[in-house]
């Protein structure tokens, strides 16, 4: 490996002059601070009024920075990062280097380029692994804390050699630079952790927040994914004062939230994909002043997320970015979301006024604003603390938390509380390291936490149900309303059968309806899916019965034998509330 070093420019010029120089008739040296062509007459021709000191090269696959001094005739020392795409051409050179500046001039060709490649590239420099994201990251056996500014390990020991690109640097993060919190820090945060909103919200908050910490080692030991948090509520309900006041300051985050008005494909990968740690925080979020490309970005965003599926996008030397999304989200506005694909990957707490109004929440609010120095030292004892734990550890507890969730829920759903409970139970490590008692100084115990996230899936993720709707419980769902508006004829599109045990339906002109009242009436929290789609999912579900002649009145005949699903109607109105159709 290349050491850095320090060189004396009051030393006499260096000259690299080799068998390959010769051969095309002239040399360069360095001369004051220039870099000077001799020519094989001997004249001197000036190229540059500066010389290249290298500090360091970082490389990441098949990508790399070279972070150097430029020495001036003016005496001036300008640090730029170049890469090596730079010194492929005199046009790429002169555009780096007027890259935020304008004192550098190079007035050569493209083969004196190579030459001061080569004489820059044989001065000694520190070579590092770089890597694209901040976050954790795993080098050898061991897990490391890479930050915007520096890199760290579990002992807070600084790591030298691995950094972040340049060019990847977008979500930003202080935690490197922050103390861990000592116990009368934390116990001035305890009473206030989960108390500045309803404890539903605060308990899923929090934990998820913590998750955050635990999300690549419980990807990398376990392949476990990691969910999303979807703050929703009326305007003035306290969304984005929490965001900005709690949320933010945990992660001493900066350059994270966007609003969701600005997001294109592009920002999405990148965003996407500059963090695996700190979350990025959408913004705005109203579906009904979102066009459809807007919300099939967000929408597309968010199953890549969790699915870790990566984009691409392509550079003008041809070569193809790959950007693996990798960040925690966080959405926040006044509505959520409709798709079951999405809300089963999420956790949803609502914010309403009447919450904020209670005056000892408001108290405990304002007292928590203002402890946003406690609370950025909690974040980076929460990421020391994440650093130790072994990850057969994580997984151990994974499967502890599933088991004790009703087996009814999707398994998404438990996935994303498990994840929830995992940031609940590290916290409880950073107390249980000072010697705190958790329960005693927060004022909850584990089981009353658990119990409060799982009434908020219970009540705001899944509606009251025991499990989120999927897309034909829905479509029927409208149908209710349909019959409710006068828009449905019971005996031409549907029926109660079998004394009143069964619900058929005349399913083609009844879908005809339904696509066209969905049409009419701008329905979005639908997935209108085709007819033989519909059928094949009908089909699958516990409360699908036959399908079978009924009679029905048509437009050309009463009376008609027609092919029709049945459903058991004792078993629909478990999920759904059929009043409507059958009473």
């Amino acid at each position: 490996m290349k050491q850095n070093s320090i060189i004396n420019q009051e030393k006499a010029p260096v000259i690299y002059i080799d068998e390959v120089l010769s051969r095309v008739g002239s040399s360069i040296i360095e001369q004051d601070n220039r870099y000077i062509k001799i020519k094989a007459n001997g004249d001197k021709v000036t190229l540059t009024n500066f010389i290249i000191i290298p500090i360091e090269m970082v490389q990441m696959d098949n990508e790399a920075q070279f972070k150097v001094e430029f020495h001036t005739t003016s005496n001036k020392l300008i640090t730029k990062i170049l890469y090596t795409s730079d010194f492929s051409s005199t046009s790429k050179f002169k555009s780096a280097l007027n890259r935020n500046s304008i004192d550098l001039i190079y007035q050569g060709n493209d083969h004196d380029l190579e030459i001061i490649k080569d004489i820059v590239s044989r001065k000694p420099y520190a070579v590092k692994t770089g890597v694209s994201y901040i976050g954790i990251v795993k080098k050898e056996s061991q897990y490391i804390f890479v930050s915007d500014t520096k890199a760290i390990d579990k002992n807070d020991n600084i790591v030298d050699d691995i950094v972040i690109m340049e060019n990847s640097k977008c979500i930003g993060t202080g935690l490197a630079e922050v103390q861990p919190i000592d116990n009368i820090g934390l116990a001035q945060l305890s009473k206030l952790l989960f108390n500045f909103n309803i404890l539903p919200i605060t308990a899923t908050i929090i934990g998820f927040c913590a998750s955050c910490f635990l999300k690549e080692k419980l990807w990398q030991s376990g392949r476990i994914k990691h969910n999303y948090l979807i703050i929703t509520g009326e305007s003035g309900s306290g969304k984005s004062e929490t965001v900005e006041n709690v949320i933010m300051p945990i992660f001493a985050a900066t350059n994270c939230t966007i609003s969701s008005g600005q997001i294109t494909r592009f920002v999405n990968a990148r965003m996407s994909a500059s963090s695996n740690l700190i979350p990025m925080i959408i913004t705005e979020y109203k579906p009904t002043k979102l066009n459809k490309n807007r919300m099939d970005e967000i929408s597309d965003l968010l199953r890549n997320a969790y699915d870790r599926t990566p984009a691409y996008r392509g550079r003008p030397d041809l070569i193809l970015n790959e950007y693996q999304p990798l960040t925690p989200i966080i959405i926040v506005g006044e509505m959520g979301f409709d798709e079951t694909a999405i809300r089963e990957r999420s956790l949803e707490v609502l914010f309403s006024k009447a919450n904020i109004r209670d005056e000892i929440i408001q108290r405990r609010f304002k007292m928590l604003k203002r402890r946003s120095r406690e609370l950025r030292m909690l974040g980076r004892s929460l990421l020391n603390q994440a650093l130790k734990i072994e990850p057969d550890e994580l997984i151990r507890r994974h499967r502890a938390i599933e088991e004790r969730i009703n087996l009814s829920l999707p398994s998404r759903v438990k996935n994303s509380i498990a994840n929830c409970m995992q940031g609940l139970l590290l916290l409880k490590d950073v107390y249980d390291s000072l010697n705190m008692n958790f329960e005693k100084q927060v004022g909850y115990s584990i089981q009353e936490l658990f119990n409060s996230v799982l009434s908020g899936v219970h009540d705001y993720l899944l509606d009251g149900q025991n499990e989120a709707k999927g897309s034909i419980e829905k479509i029927l769902e409208v149908i209710c309303r349909m019959e409710e508006s006068g828009v449905l004829i019971r005996g031409n599109d549907y029926q109660v059968i079998n004394q009143g045990t069964e619900l058929a339906l005349n399913i083609s002109p009844l879908y005809d309806k339904f696509t066209k009242y969905v049409r009419e009436h701008n329905i979005l929290d639908v997935e209108v899916l085709s007819l033989p789609q519909f059928r094949k999912q009908l089909r699958t579900k516990e409360y699908f019965s036959d399908y079978k002649t009924v009679r029905f009145n048509t437009a050309n005949s009463a009376d008609k034998p027609v092919k029709a699903y049945t459903l058991d109607i004792a078993k629909l109105r478990e999920i759904l509330d059929i009043s409507a159709l059958v009473e």
